[in-house]
């Protein structure tokens, strides 16, 4: 939670935004979470496995627990200090099958380890599940969203339902959704879709605008609140970071950057909206971008990446300074993963740490320092009936 340390989830990418990435994977379940537990301060990983969910000590990297919740999670949420776990389906194998758990959110304490009672969200269209959850930095709130574009603010202690909209019509029956956050100070909620992404007022529930940079294209894969946010050279307050691809429509080429918006003084993200500095990412022979991370002090912002094919794949963790969103000099790190995917990212919620999960079921804790070229050690664990199929 806020007052424990800097808010951070990891979210699930889903069946649409693999797609979108060009990957071809079966049903997934892919996530990586951390959580402070308020007994022992030690940190935790939450991760699918199977029907259950998985606790790991990341400090010495071992499975400590297995939650049987009795379905496949697709998505998780959890934050810093939080007294909860939340989880949805988050895809599904087609079109046309329904399972009216599908429109619920598991909920897992993180204190004993016991399922709680599900929350139930009523059909927006018949045969609608829920694609994503996040939860606030505060711990009052709980933000759900379907395959339909509907959007639930629910209140975190009594589950009740407090509004309801729909984003947009969607474009895919599966879902546009690739990403949900929430703004470090509670103001409001991020959801990345259609290529770009739209935030929503937490208190008024109104849409106060959105963003992308210019591109013509796919746009917003991946937005993300900045924990602490920091100010840049010109002294403009970065709250978030978002990573997007597409043709650039000034320079006329297609590209990926890592870049931010500034909130107008109307209150809105707009077209008023002032384009925060970017940063232009690597080019590269079968490289794939997938999400990024901001890292527990607000200075660095992380995006995963994969390079190579087949049977020799290498993960590659680019890092931007949060506050000018520049790529830092020599800070790529790389290690290889064999045939896996990595397909999460998170930071370590209090030391130079990531995570980076994969769709074998890996998870990867990676050490760095903060001097020249960024050296780095790296530990890993396998979950079993972890990643994906």
């Amino acid at each position: 939670m806020k007052n424990i340390l800097p808010s951070f989830s990891m979210h699930q990418i889903s069946k649409r935004l693999l797609h979108i990435m060009g990957l071809s994977i079966g049903y997934c379940c892919l996530l990586l979470l951390l959580v402070i537990n308020r007994a022992n301060a030690a940190p935790f990983a939450y991760l699918n496995a199977g029907n259950s969910v998985a606790v790991v000590d990341v400090e010495t990297m071992t499975e400590i627990q297995r939650i049987d919740v009795g379905r496949r999670l697709g998505h998780l949420d959890v934050r810093p200090g939080g007294n909860y776990v939340y989880g949805v389906i988050g895809a599904r194998d087609a079109i046309g099958t329904y399972d009216p758990k599908d429109r619920e959110i598991t909920v897992i304490d993180t204190h004993d380890y016991s399922v709680k009672p599900a929350i139930k969200i009523p059909d927006s269209i018949l045969g609608a599940f829920l694609l994503q959850v996040t939860s606030s930095p505060d711990g009052t709130r709980i933000y759900a969203i379907d395959n339909k574009n509907y959007l639930y603010f629910i209140d975190a202690q009594t589950h009740d339902i407090l509004h309801s909209v729909q984003i947009d019509d969607p474009e895919y029956l599966l879902g546009d959704v690739s990403d949900i956050d929430v703004l470090a100070d509670n103001s409001a909620v991020m959801v990345a879709y259609q290529g770009r992404f739209v935030f929503y007022d937490t208190q008024s529930y109104a849409d106060i605008g959105g963003g992308n940079y210019p591109f013509h294209g796919s746009g917003v894969k991946s937005v993300r609140a900045n924990p602490r946010p920091s100010r840049d050279i010109n002294g403009t307050l970065v709250t978030h970071q978002y990573f997007s691809c597409g043709t650039d429509s000034i320079k006329g080429y297609s590209t990926c950057v890592v870049s931010s918006d500034q909130r107008s003084e109307d209150g809105q993200y707009d077209e008023n909206t002032i384009l925060m500095s970017s940063a232009e990412l690597p080019d590269g022979f079968n490289t794939v971008y997938t999400r990024i991370a901001n890292s527990y002090d607000g200075r660095n912002t992380f995006l995963n990446t994969y390079r190579g094919n087949l049977d020799n794949k290498y993960a590659a963790i680019h890092v931007f300074q949060a506050g000018q969103t520049v790529l830092r000099s020599g800070a790529t790190i790389e290690f290889p993963i064999n045939a896996a995917i990595p397909i999460n990212l998170d930071a370590h919620p209090s030391k130079d740490q990531l995570f980076v999960y994969t769709n074998h079921g890996e998870l990867y804790k990676v050490s760095y320092q903060w001097v020249e070229d960024w050296p780095f050690t790296q530990e890993k664990l396998q979950i079993s009936n972890g990643g994906g199929p």
